[in-house]
C-alpha cells in the first residue's frame, strides 16, 4: 500500500534500485565465461572486452582509429561526410562480444538489453549537447517485429533513456516500406535497399535526435535515418551503437 502512495519518479528509482540489490545478491553466469558472477558480464570478461580506454575512434562514424590519430574524422567521413554528426560505440563487433547481440536478438536475453543501455549511457552523456534530447530506435519491418517479438533497439533504447534521463519514444521513426537484409549486399545495394525506407513524426523537429541500434556495419542504413531525420527538421542526430564492425569486415 505504502509504494503506491510514492511518485512515479520515485517508484521507478526504487525498482531500479531492488534490481541492483537482487542482481548484487543472487549470483548468475556470466555470459562471456559461464563463470559464477553477479553480473551479466563478469569483471574480469568485462576488463578484457568492454574497456577499452586507449582506442581512439571516429567521431563521425565511430571505426577505430591508427594510434595518434586524434579527434580528427576518419579520411573516409572527410571525403564521404554523413547525414549524422556523430557515432558512439562501446566496442568492435569481434568475439566474444558478438554472442551478446546474437543472444538478445535470437534467444531474446532482454536483461542484455539494459546492460548495453546502462553502458551506452555513460558512453554518451559527454556527446550529447541537447537536455530536450529524444532517444530513438532504428525500427523493425512490421514482419521481423511479429516474428521476434520484439525490437532489440527499442529494449536497449529504453535503457540508454532512463539512464540519461531524456525522452524516449519507438513510433517517432518508422519503415514505410519492407527492405531486404543488409547481409551480403554490397554499398551500392545498401544504399539502394534502404533509399526512402523511413519515415520520422514531427516530435523530431528541431531537437537533438540519439538513434540506438545494435550493431553498426558501413552505416548506410543510419545514414539514411539521419536523412529522414533532418529532412524532417531534426537539428543533429547522433548514433548509439553497440558494437561497431571494423572496415572491410
Amino acid at each position: 500500500m505504502f509504494v503506491h502512495t510514492l511518485s512515479p519518479k520515485i517508484r521507478r528509482r526504487l525498482a531500479v534500485s531492488l534490481r541492483r540489490a537482487f542482481d548484487a545478491a543472487l549470483p548468475n553466469t556470466c555470459r562471456l565465461c559461464d563463470d559464477t558472477a553477479h553480473s551479466l558480464v563478469c569483471t574480469p570478461c568485462a576488463r578484457d572486452y568492454w574497456h577499452d580506454r586507449n582506442r581512439q575512434r571516429c567521431p563521425a562514424c565511430g571505426i577505430t582509429l591508427a594510434p595518434g590519430a586524434g579527434a580528427r574524422r576518419c579520411g573516409n567521413c572527410l571525403a564521404h561526410p554523413h547525414a549524422f554528426d556523430a557515432t558512439v560505440a562501446l566496442q568492435d563487433y569481434r568475439a566474444p562480444l558478438d554472442r551478446l547481440i546474437l543472444a538478445l536478438k535470437f534467444r531474446a536475453d532482454l536483461p542484455l538489453a539494459r546492460d548495453f543501455g546502462y553502458r551506452l549511457s555513460h558512453a554518451l552523456r559527454p556527446r550529447i549537447a541537447s537536455p530536450a534530447a529524444l532517444v530513438v530506435p532504428v525500427p523493425l519491418s512490421p514482419d521481423r517485429l511479429a516474428t521476434r517479438g520484439f525490437n532489440q533497439t527499442w529494449e536497449i533504447a529504453r535503457s540508454v533513456a532512463r539512464h540519461l534521463r531524456l525522452a524516449s519514444d519507438p513510433h517517432v521513426l518508422h519503415r514505410v516500406r519492407q527492405t531486404a537484409p543488409q547481409s551480403g549486399l554490397d554499398i551500392a545495394a545498401r544504399r539502394r535497399n534502404v533509399r526512402q525506407a523511413f519515415a520520422a513524426g514531427d516530435e523530431v523537429r528541431g531537437r537533438e535526435i540519439i538513434v540506438v541500434d545494435d550493431v553498426m556495419t558501413t552505416g548506410v542504413t543510419l545514414d539514411e535515418i539521419a536523412k529522414t531525420l533532418k529532412r524532417q527538421g531534426a537539428a543533429r542526430v547522433v548514433n548509439a551503437v553497440v558494437l561497431r564492425t571494423p572496415p572491410n569486415n
